[in-house]
C-alpha cells in the first residue's frame, strides 16, 4: 500500500512513486465501471448459472423448435434436405441413370459434333463454304459430286484458266460437268456430260462465246456448239494451208433422234475477212464436201459490174429471145402502113390501128362507149325482130327477162349475113353462164337451144321413219323429201316436183324400195308431167307358191328415162300398187339412197319432138 503519513522534509523513494502508481490503478473510472456492466449485460451464456426450473420452465424439453421462416424454406427446399436415395424410392441410381440414357448436355455435345462434321463434310466439296481447290487436277478423275475451283485443270475448255466448276455424279460412267470461267468483263460457261463412260466435247452454254480449240482435231468429228480456232489445226476443214482464225459453228439433230434422222450442219468462217463455207453430214452418215457462200456485198459487186455490160457479155442471139424470125426491118411510117405495099418495115401498135381504121369495112360491135347496141328490158320489146333491124354485120345487145321469147335475160351476138329474107345467127349467155343459140334462115327463127347442162339434182327418202304406206289399186305420189344435190334449186322438197328452167332434154333415173306381203306384189314406177303420167320406167310382179302372212316380198324397181321438157314442166315420181282381194299392207320402205333415189340431169342440145 502506498505511505500516507508523509512528514514534511521526508524524501520520496521511487519505490513511493511506484506505490502511488499502482494504488491509482487499482482504482476503478466510472467509464470503466460502465463498461464492465455493459459487457455483462451483453453476456448470453446464463452468466449467473440461472435453471430452468429458476425460471419456470422446468417441465419444458430443451428442443428448439423451428420459425415459420424456417419451416417455408424447407418446404421449398428441391436439394433433397433429407438426403432420400433412389433405392428408397425405387429409382435408378444417378450411375445407373447416366449410364441408360443420354443428359441433355451429352445429347446436345453429340448434335454438335455431328452437325460439325456434316458442314465439315458438305465444305470439304465447296458446299457451304469456299469452292474446293482443285488446281492442277484433271477434271476427267473428278468423282464425287461438289462445287470446285483451280487453274491449270486438265481436260479444261480454255487451257491454264480459272474457272469454278460443278460436278454431278449420276454413276461411275454417268456424269456431267459445268465450267464457268470469269473475268472482269465478261463470264464463260462450259458444258459436258459423262456418257457410258465417254466424255463429250466441251460446249458454250451462252452463245455470247465462243470454245477455243487448240489442239489438233477433226472438224467433222465436232458436236453441237460454237468454236473457234486456228486453220493450222483443222482437219477437213474447207481451206488447207492457212493458219488464219476460224469461227465454227456446228448444229446437229437432238440425240434421240433416229439414226435415219441423225445430220450435222457445219458454217465456217474466216475471221479477218469474212469468207464463209457450208458444209452437210446426210443421214446415211456421208459428208456431202463444202460449199462457199458469197456474202451480200460480194454478190451486190459482181452484180453491179456485170450490170455496167453493155457489149452482149452472154453473147446473146436473136433465136435465143424468140426473135429468130423477125427480120431487122425500121418501124413502118404512118403512109406506109396505111398503104399496106412495103414489105421491109415493122408496124408499131399506132400503125396497126391507123391502118386498121383506113381498111375497116364493118361497123364496131359496140357502141362508142363499150354498151350493146341494143338493149331491150321490158315485155313491149321483142328481140329477134330487133335484131334483124340491125342489118348485115356483128352486133351485140342485152335483153331482160322480162321480154318475150327468151328463155333468160342475155348477153350476145348476133352475125346477120343477110335481110330480106334474114339469115343469121345469135350465141348468148345468162347469168348462170348458160350458152344458148338461135338461127335465122329466110325469116324463120328455129328457136333456142341451149348448149350445156346446168342442172343436176339427187333426191331420197326422209332419214326419219320407216316408211310410206301405198294405196294398192292407185297410183302413189313417192315420199322423196330429202334433197341430197341440187346445183341449180329446180326440185321442191315440199311437194317433190322438179320443174325445167329451160326446154330441152332431161335424163330422169329412178329407184325404190318397196315391200308387201308374201303374197302378190305388182309395183309400176312411174313419171308424171304437169299431173299427167309420162312414163312407165320400172315394173315388178310376183305371185307366191305358197302365200304366207309371216313373211313380205322386198323388191328394189328401178329404171331410167329421156323426157324433151318445156320451161316450166314439173315432174313427179309415182308408183302404182296392183290389187289383191285381202291384202292391205303395201309400203315404199325408206332406206338411204343406194336404194331410193329420184336423180335428174339436164342434158341440154337439141329440143327433139316428144316420143311420148
Amino acid at each position: 500500500m502506498a505511505k500516507v503519513d508523509w512528514t514534511y522534509g521526508e524524501v520520496v523513494k521511487p519505490d513511493d512513486l511506484n506505490d502511488i502508481g499502482r494504488e491509482i490503478n487499482d482504482k476503478e473510472t466510472p467509464t470503466g465501471a460502465q463498461q464492465k456492466v455493459d459487457a455483462h449485460a451483453n453476456l448470453k451464456d446464463n452468466p449467473h448459472n440461472t435453471t430452468a426450473e429458476q425460471v419456470g420452465l422446468g417441465n419444458v424439453t430443451n428442443i428448439r423448435q423451428a420459425s415459420k421462416a424456417e419451416f417455408d424454406s424447407h418446404a421449398d427446399n428441391i436439394g433433397n434436405p433429407h438426403q432420400t436415395t433412389a433405392t428408397q424410392v425405387g429409382a435408378y441410381t444417378k450411375q445407373e441413370a447416366d449410364n441408360k440414357y443420354e443428359t441433355t448436355s451429352g445429347a446436345q455435345s453429340k448434335a454438335t459434333a455431328a452437325e460439325t462434321a456434316a458442314i465439315n463434310w458438305a465444305k470439304s466439296f465447296g458446299v457451304g463454304d469456299v469452292a474446293k481447290d482443285i488446281r492442277d487436277t484433271d477434271l476427267n478423275l473428278l468423282d464425287l459430286s461438289g462445287f470446285y475451283r483451280g487453274q491449270n485443270l486438265g481436260n479444261a475448255p480454255e487451257g491454264s484458266n480459272w474457272y469454278y466448276i460443278i460436278h454431278i455424279k449420276h454413276a461411275n460412267t454417268y456424269k456431267t460437268q459445268i465450267a464457268i470461267r470469269t473475268s472482269i468483263s465478261s463470264t464463260r460457261i462450259h458444258h459436258r456430260n459423262l456418257n457410258n463412260g465417254k466424255w463429250s466435247k466441251w460446249t458454250s452454254l451462252n452463245n455470247n462465246y465462243r470454245t477455243k480449240l487448240s489442239s489438233a482435231f477433226d472438224i467433222l468429228t465436232l458436236e453441237a456448239g460454237q468454236y473457234y480456232a486456228g486453220g493450222s489445226a483443222i482437219t477437213n476443214g474447207p481451206l488447207t494451208n492457212d493458219s488464219s482464225w476460224f469461227n465454227i459453228d456446228v448444229t446437229e439433230t437432238e440425240e434421240s433422234a433416229a439414226l435415219s434422222e441423225k445430220m450435222k450442219q457445219f458454217v465456217v468462217t474466216r475471221n479477218y475477212d469474212g469468207r464463209m463455207f457450208k458444209g452437210f453430214v446426210h443421214s446415211d452418215g456421208a459428208f456431202k464436201g463444202w460449199k462457199e457462200i458469197e456474202t451480200v456485198d460480194g454478190t451486190q459487186s459482181k452484180v453491179n459490174a456485170h450490170e455496167q455490160k453493155n457489149d452482149n457479155p452472154h453473147n446473146t442471139t436473136k433465136n435465143q429471145v424468140g426473135l429468130g424470125n423477125v427480120p431487122n426491118y425500121g418501124a413502118a411510117s404512118q403512109a406506109e402502113a396505111e398503104a399496106g405495099s412495103s414489105n421491109s418495115v415493122l408496124m408499131t401498135a399506132q400503125r396497126t390501128k391507123q391502118a386498121i381504121d383506113k381498111f375497116a369495112q364493118t361497123p364496131p360491135l359496140t357502141l362508142t362507149n363499150g354498151t350493146p347496141k341494143i338493149s331491150l328490158s321490158n315485155s313491149s320489146q321483142s328481140l329477134l325482130p330487133t335484131l334483124i333491124d340491125l342489118g348485115v354485120g356483128m352486133h351485140t345487145f342485152y335483153a331482160h327477162s322480162n321480154v318475150p321469147d327468151i328463155p333468160d335475160t342475155l348477153r350476145g351476138f348476133i352475125h346477120l349475113t343477110g335481110v330480106n329474107p334474114a339469115y343469121g345467127y345469135v350465141w348468148a349467155t345468162d347469168h348462170r353462164n348458160n350458152l344458148f343459140t338461135n338461127y335465122v334462115n329466110n325469116n324463120v327463127w328455129t328457136g333456142w337451144r341451149k348448149l350445156n347442162n346446168s342442172s343436176y339434182v339427187v333426191a331420197t327418202t326422209p332419214s326419219t321413219g320407216t316408211r310410206q304406206a301405198l294405196t294398192k289399186g292407185a297410183n302413189n305420189k313417192l315420199n322423196f323429201s330429202r334433197e341430197l344435190c341440187d346445183s341449180g334449186n329446180d326440185y321442191n322438197v315440199s311437194n317433190m316436183r322438179y320443174t325445167a328452167r329451160y326446154d330441152g332434154l332431161y335424163l330422169f333415173n329412178a329407184s325404190a324400195f318397196f315391200e308387201s306381203p308374201y303374197v302378190y306384189q305388182n309395183f309400176e314406177l312411174k313419171l308424171y308431167v304437169n299431173d299427167s303420167e309420162k312414163a312407165v320406167i320400172g315394173n315388178v310382179r310376183n305371185r307366191a307358191e305358197t302365200p304366207s302372212t309371216t313373211y313380205n316380198f322386198e323388191q328394189i324397181v328401178s329404171g331410167s328415162v329421156v323426157l324433151n321438157l318445156k320451161a316450166g314442166d314439173y315432174v313427179e315420181l309415182y308408183v302404182y300398187v296392183g290389187q289383191t282381194s285381202q291384202w292391205d299392207e303395201f309400203a315404199l320402205r325408206y332406206h338411204d339412197s343406194r336404194f331410193n333415189y329420184f336423180i335428174v340431169t339436164e342434158l341440154g342440145g337439141k329440143d327433139y319432138d316428144s316420143f311420148f
